[in-house]
């Protein structure tokens, strides 16, 4: 406190007393001065009418037990309504199969994937209120995943099997405003907009892992940069204060049903500057930092529904932008860590944005197939599957070929060695 001016940074406010002090005042409360607060005596006096009582409308609201569930698991929901006594509810689970649409506490299957709206309609006879919360339950088929490797850069925008989580504010979004590697990268406006302690995340989809050789530690590797926010003392009499926030990243392997988590960093740590900042963080190609997860456990485990999630709390800090996130050992299907360049694959112009020439060396005669997929593992184009000779080899990639922008991977499978390159189309 300084003068009359009451200043609420670096706890002043909550070290003017002592714990004695503190004592004193609670037993006077409790004690001597509780006729002045106390139920009875607000009855007593008329302050409170306990013979009124309305009716009030009720006022939608509910939850769900989890989020993300795998198809044909149940999930189930909460009818948390207030203002008012619920006499009728009325639950709507568009492609769900429900134990009930007027329980207060139904359970709901969904035998797709997909994500999935949920709506529920509370009245009395007071009035009628309804609810519905958009994607709110996202259901993954474990047999249908899209195998790794995984590059996500973020230049096409979210993955569109990727999904959102946010408590309100500003969330993760894709930005052009900087990027580690290329024009863009994923971001959350934290240093206004945001309430304290609120959460922000990232979900990916599931990924099978079961198309990497366990002979080569496997991590999920990505890049991101963050300052802390310097905010100004008050009134120019107390010094700044600093606001920082905390970034983890979580693992599930059941759908999102159950989370663990495998690294986090907050305060100080997160920073990747040298100093906090006073005005909204933007990175330049300095700020950024590499760091990866070790999850060669579930490779050895043959994991075919890996997913993970980027969870951001808010501090009332600055802006944090994440790129570049890769799951990769370079042993696709089988290919050894040493042998990758045995073939001096190379693709001409990478990124594409045009036509482009692949082109490679086989070091002997090999029946050899050559095919493109995306980054969902669908196969877009079959280049060739012949016996092919000794020597340097040319192939067309046209840019008409390509549906979409996008993450794309060049497979060569020569006798018994697989060989991947991924490159970009824009």
């Amino acid at each position: 406190m300084i003068e009359n001016y009451m200043d609420y940074q670096w706890g002043y406010c909550n070290n003017i007393f002592t714990n004695g002090q503190k004592a004193r005042m609670d037993a006077t409360l409790l004690n001597d001065r509780r006729t002045l607060w106390s139920k009875e005596n607000l009855i007593a006096t008329g302050v409170l009418d306990t013979s009124y009582h309305p009716l009030c409308a009720p006022i939608a609201d509910f939850h769900a037990s989890t989020y993300y569930v795998c198809v044909g698991d149940p999930v189930y929901f909460y009818d948390n309504s207030y203002n008012g006594i619920v006499e009728n509810r009325t639950w709507s689970f568009p492609g769900g199969t429900a134990s009930s649409t007027t329980d207060a506490n139904p359970s709901v299957t969904y035998a797709s994937a997909g994500v999935y709206d949920v709506t529920l309609t509370v009245n009395n006879a007071s009035g009628s209120n309804s609810k519905t919360k958009t994607a709110l339950i996202h259901v993954i088929d474990p047999s249908n995943n899209p195998y790794v490797p995984l590059v996500e850069g973020f230049e096409t925008g979210m993955n569109s099997n990727w999904y959102t989580l946010n408590e309100g504010g500003n969330g993760w979004q894709v930005s052009d405003t900087a990027a580690a590697t290329g024009t863009k990268s994923i971001r959350i406006l934290n240093f206004s907009g945001n309430s304290p302690n609120s959460i922000d995340a990232f979900c990916s989809n599931g990924y099978n892992l079961t198309s990497l050789s366990t002979s080569v530690p496997l991590k999920l590797k990505f890049k991101y940069a963050y300052a802390g926010k310097i905010i100004p003392g008050s009134l120019g009499l107390t010094q700044n204060d600093t606001a920082y926030d905390k970034l983890k990243i979580l693992v599930s392997t059941n759908c999102g049903r159950t989370w663990v988590q495998k690294w986090m960093k907050a305060n100080e740590a997160l920073q990747t500057t040298t100093v906090p900042m006073q005005n909204s963080f933007r990175p330049t190609a300095n700020d950024w930092k590499s760091d990866s997860i070790n999850i060669h456990i579930y490779l050895t485990q043959h994991q075919t529904n890996f997913q993970f999630k980027f969870e951001f709390k808010s501090n009332g800090g600055n802006n944090i932008y994440i790129d570049d996130i890769n799951i990769d050992n370079g042993t696709y299907l089988g290919m050894n860590e040493y042998t990758r360049d045995m073939i001096d694959m190379n693709i001409f112009p990478n990124p594409m944005n045009n036509d482009a020439t692949l082109s490679f060396s086989l070091p002997e005669d090999n029946f050899t197939t050559i095919e493109v997929f995306d980054i969902l593992g669908n196969k877009v184009l079959s280049l060739d599957n012949k016996m092919l000779n000794a020597g340097i080899h040319y192939y067309q990639l046209s840019h008409n070929d390509f549906r979409a922008a996008g993450s794309y991977f060049v497979r060569i499978i020569a006798g018994e060695h697989t060989f991947i390159k991924q490159f970009m189309v824009e």
